[in-house]
């Protein structure tokens, strides 16, 4: 047989004639073959058939685990996002709470800073107190009278002192 010819070449020509018709032993011959080539073809078709059944198990069975693997990445990917947003949630917690400790601690030092302020504001009209009892000044003292003369600071001292 050649590739392009059928697979069962029924050629009358080829048959001879006898006396009582065609020669009995071609006709067997050409039924032999034909039988052969009949068979050939179903066991081609069985094989195929064979095959495309396993085909199409192969098929349905990466199918399945072309499934399973996206499920599983899925899932993967669902539990790994979670984890992310958790992470995620906690980390702004801890900066919110860093971040509430920072502006705790900067309102003490805003508290601390008035104190101080205030006490030092205190401390210095007390001094000014002080220092306008021992020298008081009058709208009529000129500059150098304001400046005590160190004779003046030295017998003002021997006043105060204890006995």
């Amino acid at each position: 047989m050649t590739p392009n010819s059928p697979p069962f070449d029924c050629d009358v020509a080829k048959l001879a004639r006898v006396r009582r018709g065609i020669d009995p032993d071609l006709v067997q011959s050409l039924v032999d073959e034909g039988a052969k080539t009949l068979q050939d073809l179903e066991d081609k078709i069985a094989r195929y058939e064979s095959e495309r059944s396993s085909i199409n198990d192969a098929m349905i069975a990466a199918q399945a685990a072309a499934d399973s693997i996206m499920a599983n990445a899925n899932i993967k990917a669902e539990q790994k996002l979670e984890d992310t947003r958790t992470k995620c949630h906690l980390l702004l917690e801890e900066n919110f709470a860093a971040i509430k400790g920072i502006e705790d601690d900067l309102e003490k030092l805003s508290l601390m800073k008035q104190k101080f302020a205030d006490d030092f504001r205190s401390l210095l009209n007390g001094y000014t107190s002080e220092l306008d009892a021992r020298f008081p000044v009058t709208s009529t003292t000129r500059k150098s009278e304001m400046s005590p003369q160190p004779s003046q600071v030295a017998s003002e001292t021997e006043a105060n002192q204890p006995n």
